[in-house]
């Protein structure tokens, strides 16, 4: 679902090439791997990319945050706060408690508790930095409550739960996400090099068990 492609032209060899221009899309496709055949179903409220998607313990399809566009000014992206929810069965999609905060390039891990956690991602907006932050949203009471932290900012990272209670963030990258240190480092004595961020290689371990 959703997404972001490149959108096609044919070219002089009568063969398609791309255009440059790149589209964000809300459509939803459903494969059958039992005919092996591909359908659409019914769009997406909104067009969105890099947003997160976790089946719930309610087996519909949770949809989490997310742009609406790729390669223009960030300033100008929307960046999206809502959850959508795919019933499979009707083909039908409905609003449910918005996030706390907009996300972007975030990740979601459906916990052992039957709870979805949000974690990571960034506000998308003017090389706004990753963040560390967690939202943990209960699909049964339609609410949402802050996490604890992780120990690293990540965005475009990814998240995956385990039986015995835990959730691993793994991955993303913090870059951009210490340029404040870079500003305050022009009233201190230079670093030897100022720090601009990396891709994290690194996993973190959340025990959401009692």
């Amino acid at each position: 679902m959703g997404g972001r492609h490149e959108k096609l032209k044919i070219g002089i060899r009568n063969e398609y090439v791309g255009t440059g221009e790149i589209e964000v899309l809300d459509s939803m496709e459903c494969y059958d791997p039992t005919t092996n055949k591909w359908e659409f179903r019914k769009p997406m409220f909104n067009k969105r990319f890099l947003f997160a998607v976790v089946v719930g313990p309610d087996d519909k399809i949770y949809v989490f945050g997310g742009g609406d566009k790729y390669n223009e000014d960030p300033r100008s992206r929307k960046v999206y706060d809502t959850t959508e929810v795919y019933d499979p069965k009707t083909d039908t999609w409905t609003y449910r408690a918005p996030m706390p905060e907009p996300r972007f390039a975030h990740a979601g891990a459906l916990g052992a508790d039957g709870k979805i956690y949000i974690m990571g991602g960034s506000l998308g907006q003017d090389e706004s930095p990753p963040l560390r932050g967690v939202f943990i949203y209960d699909p049964a009471q339609d609410t949402w409550e802050k996490g604890p932290s992780m120990l690293l900012p990540r965005s475009t990272l990814a998240a995956v739960a385990t039986p015995d209670g835990k959730i691993y963030a793994i991955g993303g990258t913090d870059a951009g996400a210490y340029k404040i240190k870079k500003a305050i480092s022009l009233y201190l004595p230079p670093p030897p090099k100022d720090y601009e961020g990396r891709v994290q290689e690194t996993v973190e371990m959340l025990n959401i068990t009692k």
